[in-house]
C-alpha cells in the first residue's frame, strides 16, 4: 500500500522543511575506514564500524545484542529464515519526487543503496548536541541539534561488506525548531520522530560532519514497532511520508528482512560501495549527468 510521495512536512503551522541537519555537514569524500576519525582526535561518541569484509555476499542473518556485562553476547545472535521465491516487490511509483533529503530514501532499493544496517533499536536518552550542528536560522526557523543514543536490540540487514553495529550507539537526529526570535520549541524531524522510550527500525548511515563521522538514520525512513509488528508511523494532517513506509505499514520484521534481502542494490551504487553514503549519492549523480542523456528517466529525482 503507498499511501503517498511527498518530501516536504510539516514541523509547525505554516512551516514547512525538510532538512535539518545538511548545512552544517563537511565534505563527504571519505571511505569507510575514516568513520572512527573526529575533529580533535579524541574517541567518538558514536561508537564504531569493523572494516569491511572480504565476502561481498548480501548479509540476511541478523545480530542480536545482549545487555552490557552480558558474558554471553555474541552466543545468542539469531538467523531470521528469508525466502525470496515468494517475494513480491513493491510497486514502484513512476512519478516519484526529486530527491532533497541528504540520501535516496523513496524505495526499498534506496534503503539497501545508501545505509549501512538496518536495525531494531529502543531510544535511551537524548540531548542538544551543538557539536555536530551549529545553531542556524533560515527561513525565520531556528534550529537545534540533537543526539539520541539508541541501544540496538537486532539488526535484520547489513549492507554487502561490513559487519553491523552492536550495542549503545550515539546518532545525530531531527532536533527543535523555534521561530526566530521567539525562544518555544517545537519537535522536527516528521512522521516517525524517534522519541525517548520508543521502539524502532531503520536504516542507519554513517554521516560525515565538520566535527567528525556521526550514525544517524536516512530522513523520513523509521518504522515504528509494537513487539514484531511495524504499526507506525501513521500519515497526520498535511504530513506524507515515503512509499516504502507505506509499503511497510502492518508487515512483521521478518517481512521487512526479506523485502531488504530481496532487493538488488542500484547498479550505479555499487561501483562507490566503498565511499560513505553521502559521498557515494554525490558519485551516482555526478556518473549520471555524465553518461546519460538529458530527457533520460535515471535524471527524473536529482536534485538540481
Amino acid at each position: 500500500m503507498v499511501l503517498g510521495i511527498r518530501l516536504s512536512y510539516l514541523l509547525a503551522p505554516g512551516v514547512i522543511a525538510l532538512t535539518v541537519f545538511a548545512a552544517c555537514a563537511g565534505s563527504s569524500t571519505a571511505s569507510r575506514s575514516d568513520v572512527n576519525a573526529t575533529a580533535d582526535g579524541t574517541t567518538p561518541v558514536v561508537g564504531e564500524i569493523s572494516s569491511p569484509a572480504a565476502d561481498d555476499a548480501t548479509v540476511v542473518a541478523s545480530e542480536t545484542s545482549s545487555p552490557a556485562g552480558d558474558d554471553a553476547a555474541g552466543e545468542d545472535d539469531q538467523a531470521r529464515i528469508v525466502n525470496c521465491d515468494n517475494f513480491v516487490a513493491d510497486v514502484v511509483p513512476a512519478d516519484l519526487d526529486e530527491i532533497v533529503s541528504r540520501l535516496p530514501n523513496q524505495t526499498l532499493t534506496d534503503w539497501v543503496s545508501y545505509s549501512d544496517q538496518f536495525a531494531i533499536f529502543t531510544i535511551l536518552d537524548e540531548e542538544e548536541q551543538s557539536n555536530y550542528q551549529v545553531r542556524s536560522i533560515q527561513g525565520g526557523i531556528q534550529r537545534f541539534g540533537r543526539s539520541v543514543t539508541a541501544s540496538i536490540e537486532e539488526t535484520i540487514w547489513t549492507a554487502p561488506g561490513t559487519e553491523a553495529i552492536k550495542g549503545d550507539i550515539t546518532m545525530i537526529v531531527s532536533g527543535w525548531g523555534s521561530h526566530y526570535p521567539n525562544t518555544a520549541r517545537y519537535p522536527q524531524g516528521g512522521p516517525g520522530r524517534l522519541e525517548v522510550g520508543g521502539r524502532y527500525m531503520a536504516p542507519l548511515v554513517i554521516y560525515k560532519y565538520d566535527a567528525g563521522n556521526a550514525w544517524g538514520i536516512i530522513e523520513l525512513s523509521t518504522l515504528i514497532l509494537d513487539d514484531e509488528a511495524v504499526v507506525g508511523p501513521l500519515e497526520e494532517p498535511g504530513i506524507t511520508y515515503m512509499p516504502v513506509v507505506g509499503s511497510r505499514i502492518g508487515d512483521t520484521v521478518d517481512e521487512v528482512a526479506t523485502a531488504l534481502a530481496c532487493t538488488e542494490r542500484e547498479a550505479r551504487s555499487v561501483k562507490y560501495s566503498d565511499l560513505l553514503p553521502e559521498a557515494r549519492w554525490q558519485a551516482v549523480q555526478a556518473d549520471i549527468r555524465e553518461n546519460t542523456d538529458l530527457d533520460d528517466p535515471e535524471r527524473a529525482r536529482l536534485p538540481d
